[in-house]
């Protein structure tokens, strides 16, 4: 809690928002603060910023009671919530929780250490709340994969089942697989989600993806070596290394600016001996290292 924390106050009684942030500021704990008024303004500044936690008043000029929770929680729950009312009801205090609050206030009751207590913990069972959903997504995907992956024979079609479980596993980062069916050849699989920038990485590169296999008479030993077998690595140089200098500096510039791209990631896939290809990942933010231990495991 040293950290200073960003708080939103949605409250529309100017009186209730001082002594609110007076509580607060007289625990001690470092925050910044904004406050909304309406349900409709705290789903505009929810869309916009992010927040350590939101204090929600259940009773707003645009909504009332626990429908107003129910509202935010559906459209924004990257924060944890703590509802704050006037009336001390422990059947609507429990009915919040199960609407996904972390904690229950009353307005009358607020101390300094009872609001600051109450934030921290929320916090924190927050924080363990999205474990427990991430540790479940993850086995979840490790099971589909390997069910389906178990009714595979063919490359082409493991390469897609692979492709298609890593976009959901990375909250849909751009996934996609290359093969080489023979040394002069590469195809890329698992591309549909560059459909909508077709035309424009065409434009820029000259690839045309709606014919996605490719003949290459050179560098397609260092195309070869940014796949290391089973291990996941960040390729250091963007999509130029990533495709071993075949394309132009300035056109691999423009298509990371155009997919948002940060991050590249490689890893390879050998049955037997025998090199078939690898994926890549695209990606605004770095793979943590629960993620990786996913991928490679598939």
């Amino acid at each position: 809690m040293e950290q200073s924390l960003n708080i939103l106050i949605v409250e529309d009684n100017p009186g209730d928002i001082v002594i609110i942030k007076e509580l607060i500021r007289s625990s001690g704990i470092s925050f910044i603060s904004a406050h909304a008024s309406t349900l409709k303004e705290t789903m505009i500044l929810c869309e916009k910023n992010e927040y350590d936690i939101i204090l929600l008043d259940l009773g707003l000029p645009d909504s009332l009671g626990l429908n107003t929770l129910k509202q935010l929680h559906a459209k924004y729950d990257r924060a944890p919530l703590v509802v704050m009312t006037g009336l001390d009801d422990e059947d609507t205090a429990l009915e919040a929780l199960r609407e996904g609050a972390q904690d229950y206030l009353v307005k009358n009751r607020l101390t300094a250490d009872g609001i600051i207590r109450t934030i921290k913990y929320s916090i924190e069972r927050k924080k363990i709340n999205d474990l427990h959903k991430q540790y479940a997504q993850r086995f979840s995907i490790l099971s589909a994969a390997t069910a389906a992956l178990n009714e595979c024979e063919d490359i082409p079609s493991i390469f897609r089942i692979i492709c298609a479980n890593l976009r959901i596993l990375l909250d849909n980062a751009g996934v996609f697989a290359i093969e080489f069916p023979d040394n002069e050849k590469v195809r890329f699989l698992g591309i549909e989600w560059l459909k909508p920038w077709y035309d424009k990485i065409y434009r820029i590169t000259g690839v045309n993806l709606n014919s996605p296999v490719f003949s290459i008479n050179q560098n397609i030993g260092k195309l070869h070596e940014i796949f290391v077998n089973k291990k996941l690595r960040r390729i250091e140089g963007g999509l130029y290394k990533a495709f071993a200098g075949m394309l132009e500096k300035k056109s691999c510039l423009d298509v990371e600016r155009l997919l948002n791209i940060n991050f590249i990631y490689s890893i390879g896939f050998h049955q037997h001996h025998i090199f078939y290809g690898g994926f890549m990942v695209f990606s605004k933010n770095p793979i943590g290292n629960d993620d990786r231990n996913v991928i490679e495991t598939i």
